[in-house]
């Protein structure tokens, strides 16, 4: 737990179960990551939270709702190392810039080290410029590649 600039105590954990009030926070936050992205039900939240290789912590103000939330999966790599990989990592704008992602990041990366990931891997839209600034502070490298999607 910390304190935020706003002095609103601010607790971060993993999320074990989901109800309908936290899925209404989860899909306010996914909405201001893409408003594209359809509404999430809590039937989609409930395979992530019972897949052994995922895990979504989150950030919690006073009032128990749901401000920020970080997605972090790990896998095994034929070539001998096991990454990991962040999704759905935002903060409610109201929040921003006062420690929130910093925190949950922490989190997310603790995890992947308890499970002797190599390394993290993200994407993020070039034009979150914030966003991206943000993960190169974090000693994030800008990886010269592309990524595909084929819609099955």
């Amino acid at each position: 737990m910390y304190t935020h600039p706003m002095k609103d105590q601010i607790t971060i954990k993993e999320l074990k179960s989901i109800s309908k009030d936290r899925q209404t926070d989860i899909n306010h936050l996914i909405y201001q990551l893409d408003p594209a992205v359809p509404t999430t039900k809590i039937s989609d939240t409930k395979k992530v939270l019972t897949d052994p290789n995922s895990h979504i912590f989150i950030a919690l103000n006073s009032n128990q709702k749901i401000i920020g939330m970080i997605a972090i999966s790990h896998y095994q790599q034929i070539i001998g190392i096991k990454k990991a990989l962040i999704e759905d990592f935002v903060v409610d704008k109201e929040h921003r810039n006062k420690g929130v992602g910093n925190n949950l990041l922490k989190y997310a990366t603790q995890t992947a080290k308890k499970l002797n990931c190599a390394h993290i891997e993200l994407t993020s839209n070039p034009k979150r410029i914030k966003a991206n600034s943000f993960y190169i502070n974090q000693g994030f490298i800008l990886r010269e590649t592309n990524c595909y999607r084929k819609k099955i």
